[in-house]
């Protein structure tokens, strides 16, 4: 019970003070409205700037999640690439084995014709004749064989 007397006796001798002088009582209630937006203010920051926090980490998880994601698409692209090259290098490669089977199949051709032609000229003789125009391939015209013009 002496407690609650003290307690009393110390929150009402400033009242007199107070209502005697009106310096005192304005510094009071300034004292009062700074405490009030202090409060509110440590509240405001520390309440809301864990909900902010929370929210940047959330988003910079998850865009580092998909920068993973597109790194990845990236580097698998990059790979089917480079796997592609390498087939039409192989490709290449055995485009370029195939030159000498297509250059020994023109001579066997070239090699034809002219037994061909030498059997033309065997079973009709005269066929391929001096008198006649031949082509000639090195001009691109026709050039009559006997020098006549």
């Amino acid at each position: 019970m002496g407690v609650q007397f003290i307690y009393t006796a110390v929150t009402l001798l400033p009242m007199k003070l107070f209502y005697s002088s009106m310096l005192a009582h304005g510094l009071y209630l300034l004292f009062m409205l700074w405490s009030c937006v202090h409060n509110g203010a440590s509240y405001y920051f520390d309440v809301f700037s864990r909900k902010y926090i929370h929210t940047v980490v959330e988003e910079a998880k998850e865009e580092s999640a998909k920068k993973a994601t597109e790194q990845q698409t990236a580097a698998a692209a990059k790979e089917e690439e480079a796997k592609a090259g390498i087939e039409s290098v192989e490709g290449d490669i055995d485009d370029t084995k195939r030159v000498p089977d297509v250059l020994s199949q023109a001579e066997h051709m070239g090699n034809g014709l002219a037994v061909l032609g030498a059997e033309l000229e065997e079973a009709v003789p005269g066929l391929l004749s001096d008198e006649e125009s031949v082509p000639n391939s090195d001009v691109g015209t026709y050039m009559l064989p006997s020098g006549d013009v």
